[in-house]
């Protein structure tokens, strides 16, 4: 996988794998709109991109986790 082959030290894919999720923060906030991220009050500076950049990782990690749980380590209803 990408992540795994960045985490791994392969500059390359480090390289792709940083530019793919700095290109995922900014559509995150090009979606959002300045006007509306201001009704939220976040203004598109730095720091909220770090933070949304986190966010980002924090969903994917959790749908990967989701995602290669092994059938018998599903939560019963």
């Amino acid at each position: 996988s990408l992540v795994r082959a960045a985490r791994g030290g392969s500059d390359d894919l480090r390289g792709v794998y940083e530019r793919a999720r700095g290109d995922l923060t900014d559509r995150i906030f090009a979606a959002a709109g300045t006007e509306a991220l201001a009704d939220l009050g976040i203004t598109d500076t730095p720091a909220s991109r770090r933070l949304a950049r986190a966010w980002a990782s924090m969903a994917r990690d959790a749908w990967l986790r989701t995602m290669l749980r092994k059938p018998s380590q599903t939560r019963p209803s």
